[in-house]
């Protein structure tokens, strides 16, 4: 089996990033990169430390997904549709449902941004 496709992989499906994942092994993210190239695995000792820590790795006890709620309960509490987030961010309205259904992870610091931005325009508006 390709090393390279399996440390991506099992970086996608624990919802890891290449930082995330770099202070789990104690490396650099340049590293974690570097491994999930083509060239990244051939040595075998590198493979070999790659696939160890991927076999031992045991995820926190943490709900998966547990941010698709965050999202919909945010956007709600600020009543705003999917429709005008996705203007505000510049987004498909498919991402919104991916975020709300928890196939993919949201950047809650682009959406808080966006949501006080529609906020003053909001205020504006009614002045």
């Amino acid at each position: 089996m390709d090393v390279a496709y399996t440390v991506f992989k099992f970086r996608l499906e624990n919802n890891l990033t290449r930082k995330n994942m770099a202070e789990l092994m104690g490396v650099t993210t340049t590293a974690v990169a570097y491994y999930e190239s083509c060239d990244g695995c051939k040595r075998k000792r590198t493979a070999e430390k790659v696939l160890s820590f991927i076999q031992s790795y045991k995820p926190r006890n943490k709900k998966k997904h547990d941010y698709s709620e965050n999202v919909r309960r945010f956007r709600e509490k600020h009543n705003i549709s999917r429709k005008e987030l996705c203007n505000a961010l510049g987004l498909h309205q498919t991402t919104i449902d991916f975020w709300e259904s928890g196939k993919c992870k949201w950047n809650e610091k682009a959406v808080k941004n966006a949501i006080n931005t529609m906020k003053i325009y909001r205020a504006k508006e009614l002045v």
